[in-house]
């Protein structure tokens, strides 16, 4: 088998994984990153901290853990000597004069969130909030996406935005059946941590309303701002995640994570149907689905193609083995030729 073989088998994989639109196979295949919290102390770990850490841990670490979230305790004295990790390092730089204990909290792209103390109850809306817990549920029962609405100051602008948003599930067609609609009110204190992740510098004040698409597992394209958005608009958001997936979408399409804590695993076996609260967006009811909706037609087809990626990509792995081990033993045959 030679490289023109290996390519076509190649280029078949390819093409199957083109076949599988975006929101299905990052539900299915792409893991979300972790949350990144640093713990920086002199000393022992102080009594205060240790119920806050322990939740952090069961999170992170637990037998029934299901966020993207690690925790990492940092001795100053480590820090000094630069006995720790670069991202560390960096925290350690950027913290050195700050009292200890405190913590850090660093998204999974770099960027820092907030640095300070945390206590249990911001440990705990940190790993979790009603939101987020929505979203899983509403991605774990089969929506392809929600469209995430966090709400300004002004509801003229609100309004506005609302509009934009109903104009594109309007241009959906069909596929707006499987999109859901969420908002999150303006000064809601408990999704504080959930702006903090979408939102660069959420204190200063967000004062425009914006709109996110969430798919797959907790994975998250946007912001927009309506339909006069020149980068984003609500419309462009649903098209990238009904569009085909490819090697590439993720990084190209600037794709980044939300904190969940949701075991996506367990909700993937039976995909429950969800049973929604009424929507302002809800388009006007016409009967109920059939128990054979199109959506899962959909689904189990993309289902199938997912399978049959995954053993295109077994029999080019497997060429690619077979002829390493022939080229190998090709240039020992030669070796051998040459000695005698």
């Amino acid at each position: 088998m030679g490289p023109p073989a290996l390519a076509l088998l190649a280029g078949t994989g390819a093409a199957l994984a083109c076949e599988l639109p975006v929101y299905e196979y990052a539900l299915r295949e792409w893991r979300a990153e972790p949350y990144r919290v640093y713990y920086v102390h002199d000393g022992p770990e102080a009594p205060r901290d240790q119920p806050v850490n322990n939740c952090l841990d069961r999170a992170s670490t637990g037998p029934d853990s299901h966020a993207n979230l690690t925790l990492t305790r940092v001795s100053a004295e480590a820090a000094r000597r630069k006995a720790v990790g670069t991202e560390a390092r960096a925290v350690w730089a950027r913290h050195e004069t700050r009292p200890r204990p405190f913590h850090v909290v660093v998204a999974p792209d770099g960027r820092e969130l907030w640095a300070g103390r945390l206590d249990q109850a911001g440990a705990g809306a940190l790993v979790d909030s009603p939101a987020r817990q929505r979203l899983a549920e509403q991605l774990g029962a089969g929506k392809h996406a929600v469209l995430l609405v966090l709400l300004g100051r002004t509801e003229a602008a609100n309004a506005a935005l609302r509009k934009a948003v109903q104009a594109a599930l309007a241009r959906a067609g069909d596929q707006q059946r499987d999109v859901a609609v969420m908002e999150v009110a303006y000064g809601d204190q408990q999704e504080v941590w959930l702006r903090r992740q979408l939102v660069p510098s959420p204190e200063r004040g967000q004062s425009l309303p914006v709109v996110f698409a969430v798919f797959g597992r907790g994975h998250v394209i946007g912001p927009s701002r309506g339909a006069a958005d020149q980068q984003a608009t609500p419309t462009g958001l649903l098209s990238f995640v009904h569009g085909a997936c490819s090697c590439s979408v993720r990084e190209e399409g600037g794709v980044h994570d939300l904190l969940i804590n949701c075991d996506w695993e367990g909700r993937l076996p039976e995909r429950p149907e969800y049973v929604e609260a009424p929507s302002p967006y809800a388009p006007a009811a016409s009967g109920t689905l059939p128990t054979d909706s199109p959506r899962r037609a959909r689904t189990s087809s993309a289902l199938s193609r997912t399978v049959a990626l995954r053993i295109g990509i077994g029999l080019c792995v497997v060429m690619m083995l077979a002829e390493v081990a022939l080229l190998v033993h090709l240039y020992r045959r030669r070796r051998r030729a040459q000695e005698q």
